[in-house]
Protein backbone atom coordinates (compact mmCIF):
# COMPACT_ATOMS: atom_id res chain seq x y z
CA UNK A 1 0.00 0.00 0.00
CA UNK A 2 1.36 3.42 -0.96
CA UNK A 3 1.80 6.34 1.46
CA UNK A 4 -1.15 8.01 -0.23
CA UNK A 5 -3.37 4.98 0.32
CA UNK A 6 -2.31 4.76 3.97
CA UNK A 7 -3.23 8.42 4.41
CA UNK A 8 -6.69 7.76 3.04
CA UNK A 9 -7.13 4.71 5.29
CA UNK A 10 -6.15 6.75 8.32
CA UNK A 11 -9.02 9.17 7.68
CA UNK A 12 -11.69 6.50 7.16
CA UNK A 13 -11.81 4.36 10.28
CA UNK A 14 -15.16 2.92 9.28
CA UNK A 15 -13.48 1.19 6.35
CA UNK A 16 -10.90 -0.60 8.48
CA UNK A 17 -11.06 -4.39 8.51
CA UNK A 18 -9.23 -7.46 7.29
CA UNK A 19 -10.27 -6.88 3.68
CA UNK A 20 -10.38 -3.11 3.96
CA UNK A 21 -13.98 -2.99 2.75
CA UNK A 22 -16.07 -4.69 5.42
CA UNK A 23 -17.19 -1.41 6.93
CA UNK A 24 -18.43 0.22 3.72
CA UNK A 25 -22.09 1.06 4.21
CA UNK A 26 -23.25 1.72 0.64
CA UNK A 27 -22.06 1.32 -2.95
CA UNK A 28 -21.64 5.09 -3.03
CA UNK A 29 -19.18 4.99 -0.12
CA UNK A 30 -17.38 2.02 -1.65
CA UNK A 31 -17.14 3.93 -4.93
CA UNK A 32 -15.74 6.95 -3.09
CA UNK A 33 -12.98 4.80 -1.60
CA UNK A 34 -12.12 3.35 -5.01
CA UNK A 35 -12.16 6.75 -6.67
CA UNK A 36 -9.83 8.14 -4.01
CA UNK A 37 -7.23 5.58 -5.12
CA UNK A 38 -7.64 6.58 -8.77
CA UNK A 39 -7.53 10.33 -8.14
CA UNK A 40 -5.34 12.39 -10.40
CA UNK A 41 -1.67 12.75 -9.53
CA UNK A 42 -2.26 16.46 -8.84
CA UNK A 43 -4.92 15.68 -6.23
CA UNK A 44 -2.82 12.97 -4.59
CA UNK A 45 0.15 15.33 -4.39
CA UNK A 46 -1.95 18.10 -2.88
CA UNK A 47 -3.29 15.72 -0.21
CA UNK A 48 0.24 14.79 0.79
CA UNK A 49 1.47 18.39 0.82
CA UNK A 50 -1.52 20.02 2.53
CA UNK A 51 -2.30 17.53 5.26
CA UNK A 52 -5.99 18.24 4.61
CA UNK A 53 -8.27 15.56 6.01
CA UNK A 54 -9.93 13.02 3.77
CA UNK A 55 -13.30 14.38 4.88
CA UNK A 56 -12.56 17.66 3.10
CA UNK A 57 -11.80 15.80 -0.12
CA UNK A 58 -14.79 13.46 -0.32
CA UNK A 59 -16.54 15.61 -2.94
CA UNK A 60 -13.34 16.25 -4.92
CA UNK A 61 -12.69 12.54 -5.46
CA UNK A 62 -15.81 12.13 -7.60
CA UNK A 63 -14.97 15.06 -9.87
CA UNK A 64 -13.79 14.38 -13.41
CA UNK A 65 -9.99 14.57 -13.89
CA UNK A 66 -10.14 18.08 -15.50
CA UNK A 67 -12.31 19.28 -12.61
CA UNK A 68 -9.88 17.76 -10.08
CA UNK A 69 -7.06 19.73 -11.69
CA UNK A 70 -9.06 22.96 -11.36
CA UNK A 71 -9.80 22.07 -7.73
CA UNK A 72 -6.08 21.67 -7.01
CA UNK A 73 -5.33 24.94 -8.82
CA UNK A 74 -7.78 26.69 -6.49
CA UNK A 75 -6.15 25.01 -3.49
CA UNK A 76 -2.69 26.12 -4.55
CA UNK A 77 -4.03 29.64 -5.03
CA UNK A 78 -4.33 29.86 -1.26
CA UNK A 79 -7.79 28.57 -0.36
CA UNK A 80 -8.23 27.38 3.21
CA UNK A 81 -9.37 23.86 4.07
CA UNK A 82 -12.93 25.04 4.78
CA UNK A 83 -12.99 26.95 1.50
CA UNK A 84 -11.81 23.86 -0.38
CA UNK A 85 -14.59 21.83 1.18
CA UNK A 86 -17.18 24.34 -0.06
CA UNK A 87 -15.55 24.57 -3.49
CA UNK A 88 -15.38 20.79 -3.98
CA UNK A 89 -18.98 20.34 -2.85
CA UNK A 90 -20.23 23.06 -5.21
CA UNK A 91 -18.24 21.62 -8.12
CA UNK A 92 -19.63 18.14 -7.46
CA UNK A 93 -23.22 19.44 -7.41
CA UNK A 94 -22.68 21.33 -10.66
CA UNK A 95 -21.07 18.29 -12.28
CA UNK A 96 -23.98 16.05 -11.27
CA UNK A 97 -26.48 18.55 -12.68
CA UNK A 98 -24.55 19.00 -15.95
CA UNK A 99 -23.81 22.68 -15.23
CA UNK A 100 -20.06 22.46 -14.55
CA UNK A 101 -18.44 24.89 -17.02
CA UNK A 102 -14.71 24.43 -16.42
CA UNK A 103 -13.66 27.06 -18.97
CA UNK A 104 -15.67 29.71 -17.17
CA UNK A 105 -14.42 28.62 -13.74
CA UNK A 106 -10.80 28.73 -14.92
CA UNK A 107 -11.39 32.26 -16.17
CA UNK A 108 -12.91 33.28 -12.83
CA UNK A 109 -10.02 31.68 -10.91
CA UNK A 110 -7.56 33.77 -12.92
CA UNK A 111 -9.26 36.79 -11.33
CA UNK A 112 -8.90 35.36 -7.83
CA UNK A 113 -10.48 32.94 -5.37
CA UNK A 114 -13.26 35.38 -4.50
CA UNK A 115 -14.37 35.52 -8.14
CA UNK A 116 -14.36 31.71 -8.30
CA UNK A 117 -16.43 31.39 -5.12
CA UNK A 118 -18.95 33.98 -6.32
CA UNK A 119 -19.34 32.16 -9.64
CA UNK A 120 -19.82 28.77 -7.91
CA UNK A 121 -22.36 30.26 -5.49
CA UNK A 122 -24.34 31.83 -8.34
CA UNK A 123 -24.38 28.66 -10.44
CA UNK A 124 -25.23 26.41 -7.48
CA UNK A 125 -28.21 28.59 -6.57
CA UNK A 126 -29.70 27.89 -9.98
CA UNK A 127 -29.59 24.10 -9.73
CA UNK A 128 -32.98 23.78 -8.07
CA UNK A 129 -34.54 26.80 -9.77
CA UNK A 130 -37.34 26.01 -12.27
CA UNK A 131 -36.59 27.16 -15.80
CA UNK A 132 -40.18 27.95 -16.75
CA UNK A 133 -43.48 28.53 -14.99
CA UNK A 134 -45.59 25.50 -14.10
CA UNK A 135 -48.06 23.96 -16.50
CA UNK A 136 -51.81 23.88 -15.78
CA UNK A 137 -52.72 21.67 -12.86
CA UNK A 138 -55.43 19.90 -14.86
CA UNK A 139 -52.90 17.54 -16.46
CA UNK A 140 -51.07 16.63 -13.26
CA UNK A 141 -53.43 14.29 -11.49
CA UNK A 142 -53.59 11.31 -13.82
CA UNK A 143 -50.96 8.57 -13.65
CA UNK A 144 -48.56 10.54 -11.51
CA UNK A 145 -48.03 13.43 -13.93
CA UNK A 146 -46.37 16.40 -12.24
CA UNK A 147 -46.34 20.11 -12.92
CA UNK A 148 -43.87 21.54 -15.41
CA UNK A 149 -42.18 23.35 -12.53
CA UNK A 150 -41.08 20.04 -11.01
CA UNK A 151 -40.26 18.29 -14.25
CA UNK A 152 -37.95 21.06 -15.39
CA UNK A 153 -35.79 21.05 -12.26
CA UNK A 154 -32.17 20.38 -13.16
CA UNK A 155 -31.48 18.71 -9.80
CA UNK A 156 -31.79 15.27 -11.34
CA UNK A 157 -31.66 12.56 -10.24
CA UNK A 158 -33.20 12.91 -6.80
CA UNK A 159 -32.31 9.28 -6.08
CA UNK A 160 -29.77 6.85 -7.57
CA UNK A 161 -30.41 3.11 -7.38
CA UNK A 162 -27.55 0.71 -8.16
CA UNK A 163 -28.12 -2.89 -9.13
CA UNK A 164 -25.87 -5.14 -7.07
CA UNK A 165 -24.38 -6.70 -10.21
CA UNK A 166 -23.42 -3.20 -11.42
CA UNK A 167 -21.37 -2.11 -8.41
CA UNK A 168 -18.15 -3.80 -9.55
CA UNK A 169 -18.67 -3.08 -13.24
CA UNK A 170 -18.56 0.71 -13.38
CA UNK A 171 -15.81 3.27 -13.05
CA UNK A 172 -15.23 4.26 -9.47
CA UNK A 173 -16.26 7.91 -9.68
CA UNK A 174 -19.45 7.18 -11.59
CA UNK A 175 -21.57 6.07 -8.61
CA UNK A 176 -22.87 9.21 -6.89
CA UNK A 177 -22.30 9.34 -3.14
CA UNK A 178 -25.32 8.02 -1.23
CA UNK A 179 -26.58 5.67 -3.96
CA UNK A 180 -28.84 2.84 -2.77
CA UNK A 181 -28.22 -0.77 -3.73
CA UNK A 182 -30.90 -3.24 -4.87
CA UNK A 183 -30.95 -6.84 -6.10
CA UNK A 184 -32.92 -6.70 -9.35
CA UNK A 185 -34.98 -4.20 -11.32
CA UNK A 186 -37.96 -6.53 -11.03
CA UNK A 187 -37.88 -5.90 -7.26
CA UNK A 188 -38.25 -2.11 -7.53
CA UNK A 189 -41.63 -0.87 -6.27
CA UNK A 190 -44.34 0.41 -8.60
CA UNK A 191 -44.54 4.15 -7.97
CA UNK A 192 -46.18 7.04 -9.87
CA UNK A 193 -44.53 7.93 -13.17
CA UNK A 194 -43.42 11.30 -11.85
CA UNK A 195 -41.56 9.65 -8.97
CA UNK A 196 -39.94 7.10 -11.27
CA UNK A 197 -38.66 9.80 -13.61
CA UNK A 198 -36.85 11.52 -10.72
CA UNK A 199 -34.74 8.40 -10.15
CA UNK A 200 -31.73 6.96 -11.99
CA UNK A 201 -31.02 3.25 -12.10
CA UNK A 202 -27.49 1.99 -12.75
CA UNK A 203 -27.72 -1.58 -14.00
CA UNK A 204 -26.02 -4.26 -16.10
CA UNK A 205 -27.24 -4.90 -19.64
CA UNK A 206 -27.83 -8.63 -19.81
CA UNK A 207 -29.14 -8.74 -23.38
CA UNK A 208 -27.55 -7.74 -26.69
CA UNK A 209 -26.29 -4.17 -27.07
CA UNK A 210 -26.93 -3.98 -30.83
CA UNK A 211 -30.25 -4.82 -32.46
CA UNK A 212 -31.65 -4.33 -35.93
CA UNK A 213 -34.22 -1.59 -36.57
CA UNK A 214 -37.03 -1.76 -39.10
CA UNK A 215 -35.94 -1.10 -42.64
CA UNK A 216 -37.70 2.25 -42.98
CA UNK A 217 -36.31 3.75 -39.78
CA UNK A 218 -34.15 6.18 -41.74
CA UNK A 219 -35.03 5.64 -45.36
CA UNK A 220 -31.85 5.14 -47.36
CA UNK A 221 -29.65 4.15 -44.40
CA UNK A 222 -28.87 0.77 -42.84
CA UNK A 223 -29.52 1.59 -39.19
CA UNK A 224 -29.15 -0.44 -36.01
CA UNK A 225 -30.03 0.28 -32.38
CA UNK A 226 -27.24 0.62 -29.80
CA UNK A 227 -28.92 0.14 -26.43
CA UNK A 228 -26.85 1.84 -23.72
CA UNK A 229 -29.81 2.74 -21.53
CA UNK A 230 -33.56 3.14 -21.44
CA UNK A 231 -36.05 5.57 -20.00
CA UNK A 232 -35.93 9.36 -19.84
CA UNK A 233 -36.43 11.96 -17.07
CA UNK A 234 -38.26 14.22 -19.54
CA UNK A 235 -41.99 13.76 -20.03
CA UNK A 236 -43.02 14.54 -23.60
CA UNK A 237 -46.76 14.18 -24.15
CA UNK A 238 -46.36 12.16 -27.37
CA UNK A 239 -43.44 9.95 -26.25
CA UNK A 240 -43.78 6.27 -27.17
CA UNK A 241 -41.73 5.22 -24.12
CA UNK A 242 -44.86 5.75 -22.00
CA UNK A 243 -46.23 2.44 -23.23
CA UNK A 244 -43.13 0.79 -24.75
CA UNK A 245 -41.22 0.38 -21.47
CA UNK A 246 -42.50 -1.52 -18.44
CA UNK A 247 -40.91 1.01 -16.05
CA UNK A 248 -40.38 4.74 -16.55
CA UNK A 249 -37.25 4.84 -14.40
CA UNK A 250 -34.27 6.00 -16.49
CA UNK A 251 -31.70 3.21 -16.62
CA UNK A 252 -28.04 3.49 -17.60
CA UNK A 253 -26.14 0.30 -18.42
CA UNK A 254 -22.78 0.48 -16.69
CA UNK A 255 -21.17 -2.39 -18.60
CA UNK A 256 -21.25 -0.47 -21.89
CA UNK A 257 -17.58 -1.32 -22.53
CA UNK A 258 -18.77 -4.87 -23.26
CA UNK A 259 -20.44 -3.58 -26.42
CA UNK A 260 -17.12 -3.05 -28.25
CA UNK A 261 -17.25 -6.31 -30.28
CA UNK A 262 -20.90 -5.72 -31.15
CA UNK A 263 -20.16 -2.19 -32.38
CA UNK A 264 -17.06 -3.03 -34.37
CA UNK A 265 -18.76 -6.04 -35.96
CA UNK A 266 -22.15 -4.44 -36.56
CA UNK A 267 -23.46 -4.96 -40.13
CA UNK A 268 -24.90 -1.42 -40.20
CA UNK A 269 -23.46 1.88 -41.40
CA UNK A 270 -25.12 3.78 -38.51
CA UNK A 271 -25.98 2.82 -34.94
CA UNK A 272 -28.47 4.95 -33.02
CA UNK A 273 -28.48 5.41 -29.26
CA UNK A 274 -31.10 7.57 -27.62
CA UNK A 275 -34.11 5.85 -29.15
CA UNK A 276 -35.05 4.40 -25.76
CA UNK A 277 -33.45 7.11 -23.62
CA UNK A 278 -31.79 10.51 -23.85
CA UNK A 279 -28.14 10.04 -24.72
CA UNK A 280 -26.65 13.19 -23.19
CA UNK A 281 -28.64 12.92 -19.95
CA UNK A 282 -27.18 9.46 -19.28
CA UNK A 283 -23.74 10.39 -20.59
CA UNK A 284 -23.32 12.85 -17.73
CA UNK A 285 -22.96 9.82 -15.46
CA UNK A 286 -21.30 7.17 -17.63
CA UNK A 287 -19.21 9.09 -20.20
CA UNK A 288 -19.91 6.50 -22.90
CA UNK A 289 -19.51 9.13 -25.65
CA UNK A 290 -15.87 9.50 -24.63
CA UNK A 291 -15.58 5.70 -24.69
CA UNK A 292 -17.06 5.57 -28.21
CA UNK A 293 -14.61 8.22 -29.39
CA UNK A 294 -11.73 6.12 -28.09
CA UNK A 295 -12.64 3.11 -30.26
CA UNK A 296 -10.28 2.50 -33.21
CA UNK A 297 -10.90 5.06 -35.94
CA UNK A 298 -11.69 3.94 -39.46
CA UNK A 299 -13.45 0.75 -38.38
CA UNK A 300 -17.06 0.04 -37.51
CA UNK A 301 -20.15 2.24 -37.98
CA UNK A 302 -20.82 5.79 -36.87
CA UNK A 303 -22.93 6.19 -33.72
CA UNK A 304 -25.76 8.72 -33.47
CA UNK A 305 -26.44 9.96 -29.93
CA UNK A 306 -29.92 11.47 -29.91
CA UNK A 307 -31.02 14.02 -27.31
CA UNK A 308 -33.20 16.94 -26.26
CA UNK A 309 -30.76 17.93 -23.53
CA UNK A 310 -28.42 20.95 -23.29
CA UNK A 311 -25.92 18.97 -21.16
CA UNK A 312 -22.68 19.35 -23.13
CA UNK A 313 -20.43 20.84 -20.46
CA UNK A 314 -18.88 17.46 -19.65
CA UNK A 315 -17.98 16.55 -23.24
CA UNK A 316 -14.34 16.12 -24.18
CA UNK A 317 -13.08 17.09 -27.67
CA UNK A 318 -13.94 14.53 -30.34
CA UNK A 319 -11.03 12.39 -31.46
CA UNK A 320 -12.22 9.66 -33.83
CA UNK A 321 -15.33 11.65 -34.93
CA UNK A 322 -17.32 8.44 -34.67
CA UNK A 323 -20.15 10.02 -32.68
CA UNK A 324 -22.85 12.13 -34.32
CA UNK A 325 -24.58 14.23 -31.67
CA UNK A 326 -28.13 14.82 -32.84
CA UNK A 327 -30.81 17.07 -31.39
CA UNK A 328 -34.55 16.76 -31.90
CA UNK A 329 -35.83 20.25 -32.69
CA UNK A 330 -39.31 21.64 -32.07
CA UNK A 331 -40.77 25.15 -32.12
CA UNK A 332 -40.67 26.87 -28.75
CA UNK A 333 -44.48 26.73 -28.62
CA UNK A 334 -44.39 22.93 -29.03
CA UNK A 335 -41.67 22.60 -26.38
CA UNK A 336 -43.71 24.61 -23.87
CA UNK A 337 -46.94 22.71 -24.51
CA UNK A 338 -45.80 19.14 -25.13
CA UNK A 339 -42.15 18.55 -24.15
CA UNK A 340 -42.05 18.86 -20.37
CA UNK A 341 -38.56 18.83 -18.90
CA UNK A 342 -36.81 19.19 -22.27
CA UNK A 343 -34.46 22.03 -23.17
CA UNK A 344 -35.77 24.98 -25.16
CA UNK A 345 -35.05 25.25 -28.87
CA UNK A 346 -32.49 27.96 -28.13
CA UNK A 347 -30.72 25.77 -25.57
CA UNK A 348 -30.56 22.84 -27.99
CA UNK A 349 -29.08 24.95 -30.78
CA UNK A 350 -26.57 26.51 -28.37
CA UNK A 351 -25.57 23.02 -27.20
CA UNK A 352 -25.12 21.94 -30.82
CA UNK A 353 -22.84 24.93 -31.46
CA UNK A 354 -20.75 24.00 -28.44
CA UNK A 355 -20.47 20.36 -29.53
CA UNK A 356 -19.53 21.43 -33.05
CA UNK A 357 -16.74 23.52 -31.57
CA UNK A 358 -15.43 20.38 -29.86
CA UNK A 359 -15.21 18.60 -33.20
CA UNK A 360 -18.36 16.47 -33.08
CA UNK A 361 -20.47 15.76 -36.12
CA UNK A 362 -23.97 17.18 -35.71
CA UNK A 363 -27.40 16.12 -36.97
CA UNK A 364 -30.94 17.29 -36.31
CA UNK A 365 -34.41 15.73 -36.24
CA UNK A 366 -37.73 17.30 -37.09
CA UNK A 367 -39.51 14.26 -35.73
CA UNK A 368 -42.27 14.03 -34.79
CA UNK A 369 -43.76 17.02 -36.56
CA UNK A 370 -47.02 17.96 -34.84
CA UNK A 371 -49.60 19.44 -37.20
CA UNK A 372 -51.00 21.96 -34.73
CA UNK A 373 -52.59 25.25 -35.75
CA UNK A 374 -49.96 27.31 -37.57
CA UNK A 375 -47.56 24.39 -37.89
CA UNK A 376 -46.11 25.59 -41.21
CA UNK A 377 -45.14 28.96 -39.74
CA UNK A 378 -43.79 27.42 -36.52
CA UNK A 379 -41.56 24.83 -38.22
CA UNK A 380 -40.43 27.34 -40.85
CA UNK A 381 -39.04 29.34 -37.93
CA UNK A 382 -37.15 26.30 -36.66
CA UNK A 383 -35.64 25.67 -40.09
CA UNK A 384 -34.68 29.33 -40.42
CA UNK A 385 -32.75 29.14 -37.16
CA UNK A 386 -31.17 25.83 -38.19
CA UNK A 387 -29.98 27.34 -41.46
CA UNK A 388 -28.61 30.31 -39.55
CA UNK A 389 -25.99 28.16 -37.82
CA UNK A 390 -22.37 28.61 -38.81
CA UNK A 391 -22.10 24.94 -39.83
CA UNK A 392 -24.11 22.44 -41.83
CA UNK A 393 -25.37 19.25 -40.15
CA UNK A 394 -24.57 15.78 -41.43
CA UNK A 395 -28.27 15.28 -42.14
CA UNK A 396 -31.75 16.23 -40.98
CA UNK A 397 -34.44 13.60 -40.45
CA UNK A 398 -38.12 14.43 -40.91
CA UNK A 399 -40.94 12.32 -39.54
CA UNK A 400 -44.62 12.73 -38.89
CA UNK A 401 -46.39 11.72 -35.72
CA UNK A 402 -47.18 8.01 -35.41
CA UNK A 403 -48.90 6.40 -32.43
CA UNK A 404 -49.93 2.90 -31.50
CA UNK A 405 -53.52 2.69 -30.22
CA UNK A 406 -52.46 2.05 -26.63
CA UNK A 407 -50.23 5.15 -26.67
CA UNK A 408 -53.08 7.30 -27.93
CA UNK A 409 -55.17 6.02 -25.03
CA UNK A 410 -52.37 6.70 -22.53
CA UNK A 411 -51.96 10.28 -23.77
CA UNK A 412 -55.66 10.94 -23.31
CA UNK A 413 -55.49 9.54 -19.77
CA UNK A 414 -52.31 11.33 -18.63
CA UNK A 415 -52.71 14.62 -20.52
CA UNK A 416 -56.44 15.14 -21.10
CA UNK A 417 -56.02 18.83 -21.98
CA UNK A 418 -53.12 18.25 -24.39
CA UNK A 419 -54.84 16.07 -26.98
CA UNK A 420 -55.70 18.60 -29.69
CA UNK A 421 -52.87 17.37 -31.92
CA UNK A 422 -54.45 13.89 -32.00
CA UNK A 423 -57.71 14.87 -33.69
CA UNK A 424 -56.47 14.68 -37.29
CA UNK A 425 -54.92 11.21 -36.88
CA UNK A 426 -56.37 8.19 -38.62
CA UNK A 427 -55.63 4.48 -38.30
CA UNK A 428 -53.34 3.28 -41.11
CA UNK A 429 -52.62 -0.13 -42.60
CA UNK A 430 -49.55 -0.63 -40.37
CA UNK A 431 -51.77 -0.46 -37.26
CA UNK A 432 -50.58 3.00 -36.19
CA UNK A 433 -52.37 6.30 -36.05
CA UNK A 434 -50.92 8.84 -38.48
CA UNK A 435 -51.95 12.03 -40.20
CA UNK A 436 -53.69 11.40 -43.52
CA UNK A 437 -51.45 10.86 -46.55
CA UNK A 438 -52.17 14.25 -48.20
CA UNK A 439 -51.41 16.05 -44.91
CA UNK A 440 -48.10 14.24 -44.57
CA UNK A 441 -47.17 14.97 -48.18
CA UNK A 442 -47.86 18.69 -47.67
CA UNK A 443 -45.78 18.64 -44.49
CA UNK A 444 -42.82 16.89 -46.10
CA UNK A 445 -42.89 19.22 -49.10
CA UNK A 446 -42.93 22.34 -46.92
CA UNK A 447 -40.06 21.17 -44.70
CA UNK A 448 -37.86 19.58 -47.34
CA UNK A 449 -37.84 22.55 -49.73
CA UNK A 450 -35.62 24.97 -47.73
CA UNK A 451 -33.37 22.19 -46.42
CA UNK A 452 -32.77 20.76 -49.88
CA UNK A 453 -32.07 24.24 -51.25
CA UNK A 454 -29.31 24.57 -48.64
CA UNK A 455 -27.78 21.25 -49.71
CA UNK A 456 -28.52 19.44 -46.45
CA UNK A 457 -29.09 15.67 -46.74
CA UNK A 458 -32.64 14.73 -45.71
CA UNK A 459 -33.78 11.36 -44.36
CA UNK A 460 -37.40 10.34 -43.90
CA UNK A 461 -38.11 8.63 -40.58
CA UNK A 462 -40.42 5.60 -40.40
CA UNK A 463 -42.50 6.70 -43.37
CA UNK A 464 -44.26 3.68 -44.93
CA UNK A 465 -45.30 5.39 -48.15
Amino acid sequence: MSDYERAVWAHREKWRGDDGLCGARSPGELSLWRSSLSATAELQAWLRDSGCSYEHLSAAFVLSPPAQRLFVAAARAGASASEMRLISTAMRELQNSGRLDLSRLELELSSGLKALRNCLDAESSRIDSPETPGSPADDTAAQGAVPDRDRRSTAWPRCVLVERAAVDRMSAAAIPFGAREFDSRTCLPATPIAAQKRELVLAVQKGPFVRALQRDYYRGRDVGLLELGEGCPMDCVYCYLQTYLRSQRPVAFVNFADCTPAIMGAPHDLLCTGMLSDSLVLDRFLRFIEFLEDLPAGRGPSVEARTKSPDVGHLQPARARRVILSWSLSPEEIVAQYEFGAASLTQRLDAARHAWGLGYRIAFHLDPVLLVDGWARLYAGVIERLLGLSFRPEYVTIGSLKLEPKLRTAIGRRFPRRTGFLRALELCADGKYRYAGPMREAMYAALRRPLAAAGIPILLSMEPC
